[in-house]
């Protein structure tokens, strides 16, 4: 946060007697109301939390964060200002094998307010571009995908990029009964394929899906 935390303090006071009272912006934000009294106290909230709170008193994060720009409104609305965007490392997918170990270094830019309202943080997150129809319908050649990094561990049933052969890809993961993992595209006219869970190597979970309308 750039403002002092008396501020802070203020604003979150603020969004407290505009909701009828802290207890009812807790439970509207699904924090416990112990949780918020920290905060009120000096404490500072992550920024999941701060995200609930923002979007359960209907102000903007970066107002309440910091003080910066309108109380309400769009990020949308602002003009972009100096630190505003954030380079994202680019896993490119569409790089045949060889060159799959030089195409991390290429990069893909983000608005920090914009992926701060949907409770994504930038220091954990690659981008991806969807080549190919494998994970049709989920997936449609040419989207453009968010990889939180920091989820290594495998959501049964998500989709994950991994690194297999030395290739890249997009593709859902199932753990089996025996301890290996099924990796499979959601287009059956594409393979699926088994591994064992220790020699997979899982680059992160997909957490967002832009596409063209």
């Amino acid at each position: 946060m750039t403002s002092s935390d008396g501020d802070f303090r203020q604003r979150l006071l603020q969004i407290c007697q505009a909701a009828g009272s802290a207890s009812q912006l807790a439970r509207r934000a699904g924090i416990s109301a112990s949780g918020l009294s920290r905060y009120l106290a000096g404490g500072e909230p992550t920024r999941t939390v701060l995200v609930r709170l923002a979007q359960a008193a209907d102000v903007r994060v970066e107002w309440l964060a910091s003080g910066t720009g309108p109380m309400h409104g769009s990020a949308a609305e602002e003009p972009l200002v100096a630190g505003t965007l954030t380079l994202l490392p680019l896993i490119d997918a569409t790089a045949p094998p060889a060159a799959a170990p030089t195409a991390d270094l290429t990069t893909h830019a983000f608005c920090r307010i914009w992926l701060a309202n949907r409770g994504l943080d930038d220091k954990h997150l690659a981008a991806s571009r969807v080549d190919g129809d494998s994970m049709a319908p989920a997936l449609e050649d040419g989207d453009v995908v968010l990889i939180d990094t920091s989820a290594r561990a495998i959501s049964d049933g998500k989709i994950h990029a991994i690194r297999d052969t030395g290739r890249i890809m997009l593709r859902r993961l199932r753990l089996e009964l025996d301890g290996s993992v099924r990796i499979s595209p959601d287009n059956c006219a594409h393979r699926e394929f088994v591994r064992p869970v220790d020699s997979l190597n899982v680059l992160g979970r997909l957490v967002w899906r832009g596409t063209l309308l």
